[in-house]
């Protein structure tokens, strides 16, 4: 009852394979995929202040699980959660970083992604920035505010604001320093939703035959992770995914290729200081059929939106052992 008036969402870190999600016998919304989080906003389909009935069906082969050799283990195999947001909510929340050319000095792009929920326009918003060193000292300096345009109803858009940093502590697999940055969304002098995420200045590049990581070429040590547990197969517990990226890193590997896995796993990597190599789940495909493009683009979003605010992940491939073909060329 304490969130009538908001926009309630159900939070699906990951389900294999693909689905349909009915509240009250209503159906909400399917999804057709697996090892990715979705969200749906089942708003319209709740009973506020009395007791709702949800029933997730799955479907034990979809399209995007045919197009990989991955173990086929069903089921619901990550956190659900279920959570409310205003009717102007964040939507996405990640950073960029570019040195200059001494890597001293360093800019950071900060990209917010916002949604109006509500049929009319929404005005009055604004996005306040904080941030944290590694060592939890506020940086009042790096304070930010800055006005929302007008958001027109049922509309998204994206607000970036970019920040100088002179000589950051970087991140890299022998200093995983992490910086926090607070995002909060207020309406007047009022915050009505904040994010966390923390901040590793890590940049990318491929010079010639060589990945560099902050200026610097990059020997990786590491093996293929499959995220199998004993006799809970694919549903890996929590602790396991924090506790992986720290073994590794102390048997010296600074390396991990994995399928698209958990945040606490995301999260471990870059604390521990462990590169990740980011794997689509498509793969071992010959040549794609046709009509599958827009199947390839939806994984490589939900996997991009899933990583690209964790400095851990410094490359990721298209589709593991699997013949070029145009749906390759859309998401290159």
């Amino acid at each position: 009852e304490a969130w009538r008036g908001n926009r309630v969402k159900m939070r699906f870190d990951a389900v294999n394979n693909a689905m349909t999600l009915r509240i009250n016998g209503v159906e909400v919304g399917k999804h057709d995929g697996f090892l990715l989080p979705f969200e749906f906003d089942v708003t319209d389909h709740l009973r506020f202040g009395s007791t709702n009935q949800i029933l997730v069906e799955l479907v034990e082969l979809g399209v995007r699980a045919r197009m990989s050799a991955r173990l086929r283990q069903g089921g619901i195999i990550r956190k659900v959660s279920l959570f409310a947001v205003p009717s102007v909510n964040i939507t996405e929340c990640y950073s960029e970083t570019q040195f200059d050319p001494k890597f001293r000095d360093a800019k950071l792009k900060v990209i917010v992604g916002l949604s109006n929920d509500q049929a009319g326009p929404a005005d009055g918003h604004r996005i306040r920035i904080r941030f944290r060193e590694p060592s939890g000292r506020t940086m009042e300096s790096k304070e930010v505010l800055q006005a929302v345009p007008s958001l027109p109803g049922l509309s998204s858009a994206r607000q970036t604001v970019e920040l100088d940093f002179a000589a950051p502590a970087r991140w890299d697999s022998d200093h995983p320093n992490l910086y926090e940055m607070t995002v909060s969304l207020e309406m007047g002098e009022a915050p009505i939703e904040t994010v966390v995420r923390r901040v590793g200045f890590c940049q990318t590049e491929v010079v010639g035959n060589q990945v560099k990581v902050n200026g610097m070429p990059i020997k990786v040590r590491g093996i293929l992770r499959f995220d199998q547990f004993k006799n809970e197969g694919s549903a890996v517990p929590e602790e396991i995914d924090v506790l992986d990226p720290i073994l590794f890193r102390n048997a010296n590997c600074n390396y991990l290729r994995s399928w698209p896995a958990s945040d606490s796993f995301y999260d471990s990597c870059d604390e521990a200081g462990v590169f990740v190599h980011g794997e689509m789940p498509i793969s071992f495909q010959g040549v794609v059929p046709e009509g599958t493009t827009e199947d390839f683009l939806k994984a490589a979003d939900e996997l991009l939106n899933h990583v690209r605010h964790h400095p851990s992940v410094i490359f990721w491939s298209l589709g593991n052992e699997s013949e070029w073909s145009q749906p390759f060329s859309e998401l290159a």
